[in-house]
């Protein structure tokens, strides 16, 4: 992923994301080869904006080498949740739905 692709995800997602009035973008990378600083700054700087929207932002499917390489690079990943696999974070986020449904019906009871 070079920059100019990042900077298009992240207007992107920010009309799309707004216009869905979704709750969380999970960014899946898992076939991303490589990530340089100038790329996960446009990830931080989409994060930081859906957040001020009310929408968390997961990541998923960081693989080892660019973990790696952002260790190496100094790229921190704070405040961002983070999966090893997409289905991870899908099935968290659903999980989280249904008990919330079900902490709404007891509470209504």
């Amino acid at each position: 992923m070079d920059t100019y692709r990042a900077k298009i995800i992240q207007e992107q997602a920010l009309k799309k994301s707004s216009d869905l009035e979704i709750e969380h973008l999970i960014i899946d990378v898992s076939g991303v080869p490589f990530m340089d600083t100038m790329v996960a700054h446009e990830i931080f700087q989409l994060h930081k904006t859906l957040m001020m929207l009310g929408i968390e932002t997961i990541i998923t499917g960081i693989r080892p080498e660019i973990a790696q390489t952002a260790v190496h690079l100094g790229i921190k990943f704070n405040g961002l949740t983070t999966y090893a696999h997409l289905k991870q974070a899908v099935f968290t986020l659903l999980e989280e739905k249904i008990n919330n449904k079900r902490l709404g019906q007891n509470s209504a009871k």
